[in-house]
């Protein structure tokens, strides 16, 4: 298919973000990990302080999103050394190596202690650590639940200890050791191709699930314009680059090591050139002074500027696309000659294989679908250290054998000259939404009465980004503790909450009764109430949930379409309805209120609460004057 500009090529739209004032904008989970709890994220060995992040799990312990709190200041792109490590909330103790959890099982058939001592033994090879404390919570004889207070260090996942809670028997406890997460700090690139041909529609063929990024349809004029819409999601400064991606190899860029890193530790650093490899296909196996090499290709690089071919360690970076001619599962290979050398390999902006901080074998491969004819974004990285030296990527296509990829299967990009450096777009975060918004803390699982507790709560937009400082008004959310099972008007617990960073509060409450409590954590959003439509008086068939800007229904006809609930297209029968009414009262000022209806009828109720107190004077709870007009009186 023949680009805009009649030859072998297509145009591009990448987008990358960058870092702000030296902060940490963006952490990537390059491996999720198991048996992990809801943490915080440290990350040290490196320049810059102030970064503050909280880790949300899944039930099997993996972690699933970074959210950041606070991005801190000095931290240093491309600066390798830096340690970054998931703690317990509320201690600076690592998960990694600690036990943070215990699972429970069986019955017992002699008594427990309740709030007996949990311990740890060690009875297996391979088996470590210490330090764990914590206590049994025992229920007829029967642990339900154990309490950890100290997570103890130096556990293996491998080789679990045994856990024993004192004074019974019959029912087992199996440790639950946080193991295999791993984060970077890389700068993220998204990037999408599109072909775009004429007066084609340009279809999205990159894959950008967290950007949203589009192209299309393409608006052309005299055969050579394109509408670009991009659709990101993560809140920052991005750099949008546009340009024709050719075909004929891809762009390789050659690292030197970053300043105080060497060796195994080697981190991207300064770049010494930018070239263009026809394919990545490097058979050097001697990395000797003056060897008979074929490293680097389709290049010329001074020895005395970069010396790639001795013993240095180097780095190298492969961007692009790959394009097949068939459809379906292929196979990539990024081979390596030595036990030294390291590689990471992501297709369309995934991370494929990663085998950086160890080498699980020589030619690791993955499995990967591809479109006939649609490019794929493509990006590898290699990491030399000493002696032997050599990569090949290499791909097995459906009905086809393993072969190097040829030039022509690959494509390079580059700007377009009248952008050369692409433009700059600042992307803001989007209203703070609930369901994407986090609680965390012990305070949510397990409190002492009479002992002050507190959780937090991180405010995110839909897309997970922190609200923006001076962003308007400051998230309201309203967190209330009611004992389990209780009616609706029940006296409840209202949990205070206190500013901490951007986007972070902290709810501070006492319980004073002993049982299990239900935590409401709600978002007060200005305009309107929520309200739900029932077809009959026990509120049990719902037909309509949507939000109401004002209650002001003139009808006293259930039926009419045109003033209740609302529209015309909402029709309710004749006979028997309730609503239900939900949100919050903000008052411009301190004072007493009245609250009025419209007169009912001798058929109608209405009943009201304000903090959970009903304002009704007829069980249960109704407001019923027939005649007249119904009001109330609260004080604020």
């Amino acid at each position: 298919m023949s680009g805009p500009d009649g030859n072998n090529s297509l145009l591009y739209v990448a987008a990358e973000y960058r870092s702000v004032d030296s902060q940490i904008v963006h952490v990537s989970i390059d491996a999720p990990g198991s048996g992990y709890v809801a943490g915080k994220l440290r990350i040290s060995g490196g320049a810059g302080a102030g970064f503050a992040a909280t880790v949300a799990v899944n039930g099997s312990g993996a972690v699933i999103s970074v959210l950041i709190g606070s991005g801190g200041s000095g931290y240093i792109a491309g600066d390798g050394s830096y340690i970054i490590e998931v703690l317990h909330i509320g201690t600076n103790e690592a998960q990694d190596g600690s036990i943070a959890s215990a699972v429970v099982d069986g019955v017992a058939y002699a008594a427990y202690t309740d709030g007996g001592a949990l311990t740890a033994v060690c009875t297996t090879v391979g088996c470590a650590g210490s330090g764990l404390v914590g206590t049994c919570v025992v229920s007829a004889g029967n642990v339900t639940a154990v309490v950890i207070t100290a997570f103890g260090v130096g556990y293996n996942a491998s080789a679990l200890p045994e856990l024993s809670c004192a004074g019974g028997a019959g029912q087992t406890f199996t440790a639950v050791v946080p193991s295999g997460v791993r984060f970077s700090l890389d700068r993220t690139r998204l990037s999408l191709l599109q072909t775009c041909s004429g007066s084609a529609s340009c279809e999205a063929s990159g894959g950008i699930t967290a950007s949203n990024v589009t192209v299309g349809p393409g608006v052309v004029v005299d055969n050579a314009r394109y509408v670009a819409t991009l659709g990101l999601t993560r809140a920052g400064v991005a750099d949008i680059t546009v340009g024709i991606a050719s075909v004929g190899g891809l762009s390789a860029t050659y690292y030197q090591c970053a300043t105080g890193t060497s060796g195994d530790t080697c981190a991207f650093g300064a770049a010494a050139k930018t070239v263009l490899d026809a394919t990545v296909d490097f058979s050097s196996v001697d990395a000797a002074p003056g060897a008979e090499v074929t490293w680097p290709s389709s290049t010329d690089l001074p020895l005395a500027y970069f010396k790639l071919r001795d013993a240095s360690a180097f780095l190298v970076r492969w961007s692009g696309w790959v394009k097949s001619s068939v459809a379906g599962t292929h196979t990539f290979s990024p081979a390596v000659v030595g036990a030294d050398e390291r590689v990471k390999l992501w297709i369309d902006s995934n991370l494929v294989i990663d085998q950086w901080s160890s080498l699980a074998a020589l030619a690791p491969s993955v499995a990967y679908d591809l479109s006939a004819g649609v490019p794929a974004s493509l990006r590898l990285e290699y990491r030399e250290v000493t002696g032997t030296q050599g990569v090949t990527l290499s791909a097995t296509a459906p009905g086809g054998s393993e072969a190097p990829f040829a030039s022509e299967s690959l494509l390079r990009p580059s700007s377009f000259a009248a952008v050369p450096g692409g433009f700059v777009v600042t992307v803001a975060p989007r209203p703070v939404c609930a369901a994407a918004s986090l609680a965390a803390g012990a305070a949510l699982t397990l409190v002492t009465a009479h002992v002050p507790a507190a959780f937090t709560i991180s405010a995110r937009d839909a897309y997970g980004n922190t609200p923006a400082s001076g962003s308007g008004d400051a998230p309201r959310f309203v967190v209330d503790l009611a004992p389990r099972g209780v009616a609706y008007d029940a006296p409840r617990l209202r949990a205070p909450l206190a500013p901490l960073e951007r986007g972070r509060f902290e709810a501070r409450f006492t319980a004073t009764v002993a049982g299990a409590y239900t935590a409401s954590i709600e978002l007060a959003e200005r305009g309107s109430l929520s309200a739900t439509y029932y077809t009959d008086t026990s509120f049990a068939a719902s037909v309509l949930s949507r939000l109401e800007d004002a209650l002001e229904f003139a009808s006293a006809d259930p039926s009419s379409t045109a003033e209740w609930p609302g529209t015309s297209d909402e029709a309710f029968p004749a006979g028997n309805m309730t609503a239900t009414f939900r949100g919050f009262l903000d008052p411009p000022t301190s004072g007493r209120y009245q609250l009025f209806t419209d007169a009912l009828t001798d058929a109608q109720r209405v009943r009201v609460w304000i903090d959970q107190v009903c304002l009704g004077h007829h069980a249960p709870c109704w407001l019923h004057i027939a005649g007249s007009v119904p009001h109330m009186r609260i004080g604020r």
